[in-house]
């Protein structure tokens, strides 16, 4: 987003306290200001879903939210701001840039086809498989943090 010349990018994540939500929020922050910007405003509705995230932009939107990027934690989050931004009359992605994660299926045939970034599934169904294996066989499964690769799809919501 920051390439596609946004200059104040706000965030939309459901649980404040969660590590996934702190390090996503900590990492648009440094990467906001790398490139010598501010973080934006940072949404939390009530849950990471369509409805809450739609009923939460909709309330910071006619609050005077002002903001030409988003970036949301899921892409049912994204698909309720985009839904949001259009009710009030705001143009994707020439106004505002919206991107989600995870690419679920209805990202790509949404009424604008929303960018977002895509999980290996793959690998986490792997590393899932092993913790379960090493359950069943008695073991103590080791703690570990996994960090997965992600690659950014570009549609027409950025």
């Amino acid at each position: 987003m920051i390439f596609k010349g946004c200059k104040t990018i706000a965030v939309m994540t459901g649980k404040r306290e969660t590590s996934a939500a702190k390090k996503r929020l900590e990492g648009c922050r440094k990467a906001c200001e790398e490139q010598g910007l501010s973080l934006g405003p940072v949404f939390y509705p009530a849950a990471a879903k369509f409805e809450e995230a739609f009923a939460e932009l909709c309330a910071r939107l006619s609050q005077g939210a002002v903001f030409d990027g988003i970036l949301c934690e899921n892409d049912w989050v994204a698909l309720g701001a985009l839904r949001a931004l259009a009710v009030h009359g705001r143009q994707v992605p020439s106004q505002v840039k919206v991107c989600g994660f995870d690419d679920v299926s209805i990202a790509c045939v949404s009424s604008i086809p929303l960018t977002t970034v895509r999980q290996d599934t793959d690998a986490l169904g792997k590393q899932a498989a092993r913790g379960i294996l090493e359950l069943i066989r008695g073991e103590v499964p080791e703690t570990r943090r996994i960090v997965l690769p992600v690659s950014l799809l570009r549609r027409a919501s950025t």
